[in-house]
């Protein structure tokens, strides 16, 4: 990013831009205002698409909860729970009402009764798993709702009663189930609920995007992977222009033109692609940008070419309404608040095509977007408090999920740093850092705390204690995938540590507690490797009178200078490819692992892909930057 610092430090005014003027501008107060809090039909609607979002072999089984008074028994297990929880007490009394104890306020919502051990009907037990998720879901809400509620409103000074929650229940079921009966369904027989998470880095997202060139062309080569698909994608700032086009993939009703050109659009955007093309540079001198009269210029640069991208990708809403779901994660830079804007809900295509543009803008940097749909504010890069947006995916309904992260695990070292401002900006690169890793954590616990909370549901619901369970075999009877007596679960494609074998394959290996439950959740994280592979060193584009090294991977701010790129690009498709048999087995699908994994198949699809980067003169392009008073180039 030290061509940001060179731009401030040479623009025109820069002999006025002393450091006490700096200083003092970084101490100047920034208006404040009360805290909004929202209100609690907005929190739990909010909760609720966090939980109760899962992925049901049953589409109808949350009907269960529409009965006209199910908002009165919850409203009143919640007000329970606040209740126990204020007295340091256990809620398990407040539980037996939300699944029906027998008593009035306990009668509204109708539970399917559990089946006994000696049927074997696969559709019946298949019902009684997404019960059992179901009520440990809905459990899971009432908890966080009675807590957050508590926070929000109680700060007020006044908590809500019994009645305001089962009015909040009343009006945030009711966003919910706006939510959900228009989402495609994600479960199927045989497969599990996929997603792909990508997180952000300018043109360092072309690792990425060749890691997924790589999968989605030995996919579209399948001719038995036609039931393959990825289900959910999530993604931050560039990961989000690499979901929409792998979106554009998988989207229900693609033909082979379509599959085709998302490759082409995804191997050309990250590899061929220059300033001039996606953004310009705000015409205007340091002392306006420094100006605290005038909010009209938030950022040094306006993305001008990418809501050009964005608006031509995006006009077929139908397309954006189907599968695969996609989030496009955001923050409201005024009140800090995160947004995981979802495709099936986007109300038209210039909404959809905001979402995106509002995932992908840098504070500071970049221009922030003031509208998504009918919501105004000031929208910026999702990646400022969620990089790697696993939680949402995992949350609403996946089992398997591959992240996708543009550097190595530690973060890529930088030798020296020319200037103060360098400084800054290399502090802004290591803080983007851990929102990746905390995420991945949390979305990784979270998973496995739902998935050992439906085993007790289990256990609960078929009148077993511990000891009981173990005679019947516990670990298959209420595991994730048992469908029916005498059907074991998936089997379980192994995790990190014992899936590869090579030193510098080694990635993060997830939590501990996925040992313990190989059910729950499989993933796999493609970051870069630590070591740089022969086959990228061979592929590379060297620099002139030297070797590859790391200095040919190094993208800096919103520098798109197509041959860092193509080299960023090889190493994602190779790290693809040396990781192809794990990624395979964690998602489920048919690919020809041997084809995959291919040293040959490689190198041949990537002279291809050379061929038409040398044909349209990619490193001919001039990487100088637009004033944003000249036109888009086309």
């Amino acid at each position: 990013m030290r061509n940001l610092a060179w731009l401030l430090l040479m623009a025109p005014l820069s002999a006025c831009l002393t450091a006490k003027v700096i200083v003092d501008k970084f101490n100047s107060p920034m208006p404040r205002t009360a805290p909004r809090f929202p209100d609690c039909a907005t929190v739990i609607a909010d909760v609720l698409q966090d939980t109760l979002a899962d992925a049901y072999t049953t589409p109808t089984i949350s009907d269960v909860l529409r009965s006209a008074l199910a908002h009165q028994q919850l409203g009143h297990v919640t007000a329970c729970v606040r209740e126990k929880n204020a007295a340091n007490e256990s809620d398990q009394d407040c539980m037996k009402c939300l699944f029906g104890d027998g008593t009035p306020a306990c009668s509204a919502i109708t539970w399917p009764a559990p089946p006994t051990l000696a049927e074997t009907d696969v559709a019946t037990w298949r019902r009684e798993r997404d019960v059992q998720r179901l009520q440990e879901n809905a459990q899971r809400a009432v908890r966080t709702i009675a807590q957050t509620c508590v926070a929000l409103e109680g700060a007020g000074g006044t908590l809500p009663t019994e009645d305001d929650l089962a009015g909040a229940w009343r009006d945030g079921l009711k966003r919910f189930f706006d939510y959900s009966d228009k989402r495609p369904a994600l479960r199927r027989d045989g497969k599990p609920v996929t997603a792909w998470v990508l997180a952000g880095g300018a043109a360092n997202g072309a690792f990425s995007a060749g890691a997924a060139w790589w999968l989605l062309t030995q996919h579209k080569a399948c001719a038995t992977c036609g039931d393959d698909r990825v289900d959910l994608l999530g993604g931050a700032s560039t990961g989000t222009m690499i979901a929409s086009l792998t979106k554009a993939y998988f989207a229900e009703g693609a033909t082979d033109g379509d599959r085709a050109l998302a490759l082409q659009t995804l191997l050309s955007r990250y590899t061929c692609s220059v300033n001039s093309q996606l953004y310009c540079v705000q015409d205007v001198g340091m002392a306006e940008l420094l100006d605290g009269k005038s909010s009209k210029h938030l950022g040094l640069v306006d993305f001008d070419g990418v809501r050009k991208l964005l608006q031509a990708e995006t006009a077929n809403l139908d397309r954006v309404h189907k599968r695969p779901e996609q989030f496009a994660s955001s923050v409201e830079f005024a009140s800090g608040a995160v947004y995981h804007f979802s495709s099936v809900l986007t109300e038209d295509s210039t909404a959809w095509a905001q979402a995106l543009e509002a995932s992908i803008v840098e504070p500071f940097i970049a221009q922030p977007v003031r509208q998504v749909g009918s919501l105004t504010g000031l929208f910026i890069d999702g990646g400022v408090r969620s990089g790697l947006p696993l939680v949402t995916a995992l949350n609403r309904g996946a089992d398997r999920a591959i992240v996708f992260a543009n550097t190595t695990l530690a973060g890529v070292p930088v030798d020296s740093f020319d200037n103060t401002i360098g400084v800054g900006i290399r502090a802004l690169d290591l803080f983007a850092l851990q929102p990746i890793f905390g995420e991945l954590a949390t979305a990784e616990r979270e998973r496995v705390l739902r998935r050992q909370g439906e085993k007790e549901r289990c256990l609960a619901r078929l009148g077993f204690d511990a000891a009981g369970a173990a005679a019947v075999d516990l670990e298959v009877r209420c595991s994730a995938e048992y469908a029916a007596p005498g059907m074991k679960p998936m089997k379980h494609a192994g995790t990190m540590r014992n899936a590869m074998s090579k030193p510098e394959h080694v990635s993060q290996p997830g939590t501990p507690q996925l040992d313990r439950l190989p059910d729950a959740y499989q993933s796999a994280w493609l970051f870069m490797p630590t070591t740089l592979p022969d086959t990228w060193k061979q592929l590379g584009i060297k620099p002139p009178n030297a070797e590859l090294g790391w200095g040919d991977l190094a993208a800096p701010g919103y520098k798109f200078d197509p041959r860092q790129m193509w080299n960023l690009f090889v190493l994602g498709a190779v790290t693809a490819q040396q990781r192809c048999e794990e990624i395979v087995k964690t998602l489920g699908w048919s690919l020809d692992v041997a084809k995959c994994t291919s040293d040959a198949e490689l190198r041949a699809a990537l002279a291809k892909a050379r061929q038409q980067f040398d044909d349209k003169q990619c490193l001919k392009r001039s990487l100088e930057t637009r004033p944003c008073c000249q036109p888009v180039p086309p």
